[in-house]
């Protein structure tokens, strides 16, 4: 009984953060290419700021999404340049893509991106 308490109440809390997310997703998006054209103009700190941690945050819900291991503040770049450095050309074909896909804008931008590991490794929570 109490394990049917205790996962009810995770699955509770989960749901909520959902909710969360989705409403900070909705106001997010759509404030972030304001607030990129108005720092371009007119070079305001404050929207430079938002641009940078919107885009962050995007970044490291990317990462959780799409690849579902490694550690949740990391980024897409971050996670597959650890995985390239690790596997090569064996590596998977979703890292891969990512690699390719970073090259057109920037050569070698997964691999220059690698982040120092993060020491709060949440409780079971799969690296490569």
């Amino acid at each position: 009984m109490k394990d049917i308490i205790k996962r009810l109440a995770v699955s509770f809390a989960a749901f909520l953060m959902w909710i969360v997310f989705t409403i900070g997703v909705l106001l997010a998006l759509p404030l972030l290419p304001v607030a990129i054209c108005i720092y371009a103009v007119t070079g305001n700190e404050g929207m430079r700021d938002f641009t940078y941690r919107v885009g962050k945050a995007i970044d490291q819900v990317c990462n959780a999404a799409w690849f579902f291991k490694g550690h949740p503040k990391e980024t897409v770049s971050s996670h597959c340049g650890r995985i390239i450095l690790k596997y090569g050309e064996d590596a998977p074909i979703k890292a891969k893509v990512v690699f390719w896909i970073t090259n057109l804008f920037k050569r070698n931008h997964v691999l220059d991106s690698i982040e120092e590991p993060f020491k709060d490794l949440p409780t079971g929570v799969e690296t490569w």
